[in-house]
């Protein structure tokens, strides 16, 4: 058993896994607060559909930190889960049911538009960690 557990640890990188399951945390937990609780913004005019560049952040760093938890199973030649594979995938599915939730939270509503940059941002962080030169 405490070998499995060894080469689990190696495989991962446990803190870029917990930084994002965290990120996950705190995305779920802000995305299903009802429009009545979160802050007012009336003194800080901001432009419009400035929550598709919240979006965009919130999924593309969740996409990054995923990324960097699998760089080391890439290190060691296992293609199975490749850093793409373990960015898309979890990130896609929770923005996708993340919209689908945001029906049925009071004051707020789902968008083909903030679904659409969730995954233009997780593309090109996928993106850009594959054409990501050595230094």
């Amino acid at each position: 058993m405490k070998t499995r557990l060894k080469d689990y640890k190696r495989s991962l990188d446990i803190e870029w896994l917990l930084a994002a399951v965290a990120w996950i945390t705190v995305v779920v937990v802000v995305n299903s607060t009802p429009a009545t609780g979160l802050p007012k913004t009336g003194w800080l005019p901001l432009p419009a559909h400035f929550d598709k560049a919240v979006h965009f952040g919130m999924y593309g760093l969740m996409a990054l930190m995923l990324w960097n938890a699998a760089l080391p199973r890439q290190r060691r030649n296992r293609p199975w889960v490749a850093p793409w594979k373990l960015a898309l995938f979890p990130s896609a599915l929770i923005a996708g049911f993340d919209e689908l939730h945001q029906l049925s939270v009071p004051g707020r509503s789902a968008d083909w538009i903030d679904l659409a940059m969730d995954w233009a941002a997780i593309l090109i962080v996928i993106w850009m960690g594959a054409h990501k030169r050595p230094v």
